[in-house]
């Protein structure tokens, strides 16, 4: 599943890469932090017309329809559902949040502060912003001078092993034994590694290469990496592309582009809306 944006603030869609006309709208402006729940929703975080942050569960909106011609609505947050996080109340809510794999209960972050809460207020990620919350409720973050950290349940912190000594994070996916994490050398040669909760990465396998350059990546439950950068079919650099590099594989494949997407047209009923990436960009959410 993947947010693109279609040309301008609050116009963002939802889609499958497969299916770039199917869409699901509408998402507020100011909206970031998107994350797939174990329940399959989309959760994400915004900021109100008053600077209030909130994190929200995304429920499907219609189109607007008014003489003769159709519109994306007015606001879409309305109908999403808020998900408390009352430890930020006083700070104008929160900077940022993650999803538990296991419970998809909402851990986040207030301004002003480096920890990372729950909903109960009980300390999760002492001191770091988690790249992956783990099972048991361990998490992964970035170590302070470079590597990985493995934080246990009760928030003492490891720092991975086996890892190269520099790279560029790709992805990370909870495991029940740990992470998957795809890793880039900088060079765009990248592996998979499994960081197990003893802090003790091993490599898996590399996959192939594919010349993009990256925003969002993400992977699967059978290994494979998605990629979403800029589509190298299109010189002015303007275009989209999603590609999957299936691990130990020869080539990458290209399941998404809007490269010469057809025109948008909202007269038509039910309007034909294609998910293409306009200035502000696009996001690949999450895959299963």
């Amino acid at each position: 599943m993947g947010t693109l944006d279609t040309h301008f603030c609050g116009s963002d869609v939802i889609v499958t890469p497969d299916a770039p006309t199917d869409v699901s709208v509408g998402l507020p402006c100011f909206d970031v932090g998107f994350s797939l729940r174990n329940d399959g929703k989309l959760v994400y975080l915004y900021t109100d017309g008053n600077a209030v942050t909130h994190v929200a569960a995304f429920v499907p909106d219609a189109f607007v329809s008014s003489g003769g011609t159709w519109s994306l609505p007015s606001r879409p947050e309305a109908n999403d559902t808020l998900i408390p996080t009352p430890a930020c109340d006083a700070a104008g809510g929160p900077s940022g949040f993650a999803l538990d794999p296991e419970t998809g209960e909402t851990i986040f972050n207030c301004p002003g502060s480096n920890d990372w809460v729950d909903e109960a207020g009980n300390l999760r990620v002492p001191g770091a912003a988690p790249l992956s919350l783990g099972y048991g409720g361990t998490a992964l973050a970035f170590a302070p001078g470079g590597g990985l950290l493995v934080f246990a349940p009760d928030g003492g912190a490891t720092v991975a092993t086996g890892l190269p000594g520099s790279f560029e994070m790709d992805a990370a996916r909870p495991v029940s034994d740990g992470w998957k994490v795809a890793l880039d050398d900088g060079s765009g040669n990248r592996t998979l590694f499994h960081v197990d909760f003893t802090a003790s990465a091993t490599s898996l396998g590399i996959y192939p290469a594919f010349d993009a350059v990256e925003l969002t990546s993400a992977i699967d439950g059978a290994n494979a990496l998605y990629l979403f950068g800029s589509d190298p079919a299109d010189s002015s650099g303007g275009s989209r592309t999603i590609a999957r590099l299936p691990l130990n594989g020869s080539s990458a494949d290209v399941i998404y582009t809007d490269f010469n997407a057809p025109v948008d047209d909202y007269t038509s009923t039910p309007p034909h809306v294609f998910a293409r990436v306009g200035v502000t960009g696009g996001r690949l959410v999450g895959v299963h």
